[in-house]
């Protein structure tokens, strides 16, 4: 099969990556695009990444908003700064008020100071960003996401229900497999797997089906320890809190992965 043709489910990034550039060598800028949106969105990055420079940008003008922030969620961190600078500071802040708030922090953390202020200041979600700037890249804090499931324990498995599905629909998420518990203060005290609360009772009080034993660490916490605690315990998500236990975020063990 020549690389004119289409693209595979199961073509290789490298592969991907020839077809893409010869399109566009051809000045089928078009034709490239479609191609490059048939990847899944880990290939797409891939892809994207081992284009030459005048092809990153020519490719870029196709892309919507959601578009672009979906890419920057699969590029590691340096390769999603390198993005940023090539969007520009005019189209950068609504792009990271798409992507995640963690991710958004990375970015503006490795971009021009006077750019990265500009674009806090004209982001929706800049007060929420500029805090997780407070916190250094190889602690919890630096790495923690401030969107996550927060359940009363004093909830009904209904009203949980009720509460997730609100939330998932103010953040656009599909992706909610845990929740987590707090008191009335915002103290972590436990966490639930969504299976479990679907097959629940729906009068049942969250408390009494929630996990207690969670493993959790600090804002301080280093870097290092998170991944010990995350090889030890084969953890998905780990909720970071302050010293007095009040929960604040989360570590999504993927996202960690990803951005290395």
């Amino acid at each position: 099969m020549s690389d004119d043709r289409g693209i595979r489910e199961n073509i290789t990034p490298e592969e991907a990556t020839r077809v893409v550039s010869s399109l566009l060598e051809r000045e089928q800028g078009l034709e490239a695009f479609v191609r490059f949106q048939r990847l899944l969105p880990p290939d797409r990055a891939e892809v994207f990444t081992q284009l030459s420079d005048e092809h990153r940008e020519r490719l870029t003008t196709n892309l919507s908003a959601p578009e672009m922030a979906g890419l920057i969620e699969y590029l590691n961190a340096d390769e999603a700064v390198a993005f940023a600078e090539l969007i520009g500071p005019s189209l950068l802040p609504h792009i990271l008020d798409v992507v995640s708030p963690d991710v958004s922090a990375d970015i503006l953390k490795g971009i021009d100071a006077e750019v990265a202020a500009t674009a806090i200041s004209q982001m929706d979600t800049g007060t929420e960003v500029a805090t997780l700037l407070e916190y250094k890249d190889d602690e919890a804090g630096g790495l923690m996401s401030p969107e996550f499931v927060a359940l009363y324990e004093k909830m009904t498995v209904s009203e949980a229900m009720t509460f997730i599905r609100q939330w998932a629909a103010e953040y656009s998420s599909e992706e909610i497999a845990q929740a987590f518990v707090v008191d009335k203060d915002g103290i972590l005290r436990g966490s639930i797997g969504l299976a479990r609360l679907v097959l629940a009772r729906p009068h049942q009080l969250v408390s009494l089906i929630m996990d207690s034993q969670v493993i959790s660490v600090t804002t301080e916490t280093d870097q290092k320890e998170v991944v010990r605690l995350v090889e030890r315990y084969h953890l998905h998500w780990i909720p970071v809190t302050d010293d007095a236990g009040k929960l604040l975020g989360i570590i999504v063990v993927e996202n960690i992965i990803r951005s290395r």
